[in-house]
């Protein structure tokens, strides 16, 4: 069945009006608009026995308007979801003058210590090992590892 676009733009600003209801938004209710009566023509599905074609396109409105309110639902989840793995934060001047301020204390103090205090303090914390692992490394007894740890805190 051919649909003369007299006969489908009678249905048109219903048509509108339901999609603007639905998606809060004229462009998009607009373009669902066009997309209603394209699926309409390009489906042909329409049987006049069952209802009439408002009803028909009415109800082809609703159930594109929710599928495309779903769709923006689903993807606002995954991102948010997935907004730590994927977000790139651009250091603001004041944390840089901050961090930068922060290594040169971490150097003095680091400067301070003695050598094996510092390899110590280095390999726990710049390398992530154990104080066991470093004792191995350094062939020195465990408790001598902890005790110069330990006193950087004192």
């Amino acid at each position: 069945m051919a649909y003369g676009r007299s006969r489908t733009q009678e249905h048109a600003e219903a048509v509108l009006r339901l999609a603007k209801t639905y998606l809060k938004n004229q462009a998009k209710a607009e373009d669902l608009t066009h997309d209603v009566f394209e699926r309409l023509w390009r489906s042909n599905k329409y049987k006049e026995d069952k209802g009439s074609l408002r009803s028909y396109l009415l109800l082809m409105t609703r159930s594109m308007a929710l599928n495309r309110l779903n769709q923006t639902k689903n993807r606002r989840s995954i991102l948010e979801r997935w907004r730590g793995e994927f977000k790139q934060e651009t250091p603001s001047p004041e944390s840089d003058v901050q961090s930068s301020d922060r290594a040169a204390k971490l150097q003095l103090c680091l400067a301070k210590l003695s050598n094996k205090q510092r390899l110590i303090i280095e390999q726990c914390y710049l390398h992530g090992k154990t104080q066991q692992q470093i004792a191995e490394e350094l062939a020195m007894p465990l408790g001598s590892v902890k005790t110069k740890a330990r006193r950087l805190w004192r």
